[in-house]
């Protein structure tokens, strides 16, 4: 073997293994309208800032948003922060917040709280007895006594899925979507264990 091809597989090599260690992307696992099925009409990515994987930068709604998720990202260990819209049956808006962080031990206790803290299980909702079973911890909440929270949190991961309005009709919808978002994690995640040839395959 010539030296120059030596050299050139050797930075192939280099290359593949930095890809392999590069973070997952949160808007990667925002599952399409499509991947939803019938129902939901649309999603978009509203806003997303990633200080290690570019683009790093992504706004496509006003200076609020972005001003928003730089706030996200400024917290200790946080890397990225992905926000996208969900519309059910053209009515109902649904917002998802997902961020990563450096380590999963950065994300720490005080998540998927609202007022009057979070419980386990959603007994008075006839339509959802118990929260998915999804991530390493799932959580439920209310905001203001109107927006209804699932939040779960996956290795360095966290997302929280929000929406108002009618709560019959909507927590459904939301376990739904977090459950979609967790399996898509998990595969991405499993992927890029496996190195980017899992990724060339698709």
């Amino acid at each position: 073997m010539k030296p120059i091809q030596a050299f050139l597989i050797w930075l192939l090599v280099v290359a593949m293994r930095a890809m392999a260690q590069e973070p997952v992307r949160i808007d990667v696992v925002m599952p399409s309208a499509a991947q939803l099925g019938g129902g939901w009409t649309s999603n978009c990515v509203v806003v997303q800032v990633d200080s290690v994987r570019p683009p790093n930068e992504i706004c496509n709604e006003d200076a609020v948003w972005l001003k928003a998720a730089h706030n996200v990202v400024s917290r200790r260990g946080c890397n990225s922060c992905c926000v996208c819209r969900y519309i059910w049956s053209g009515l109902d808006w649904i917002y998802v917040w997902g961020s990563r962080y450096e380590r999963a031990q950065d994300i720490g206790d005080d998540w998927g709280k609202g007022r009057g803290g979070w419980r386990k299980e959603l007994k008075p909702e006839p339509l959802l007895d118990n929260l998915p079973n999804i991530g390493d911890e799932v959580r439920f909440h209310q905001r203001d006594g109107m927006h209804n929270n699932i939040t779960f949190r996956r290795g360095k991961f966290i997302f929280d899925v929000e929406g108002g309005g009618a709560t019959s009709r909507l927590i459904p919808r939301l376990k739904e979507l977090a459950e979609a978002i967790d399996k898509l994690l998990v595969k991405k995640l499993a992927d890029q264990e496996k190195g980017p040839s899992a990724e060339s395959k698709k």
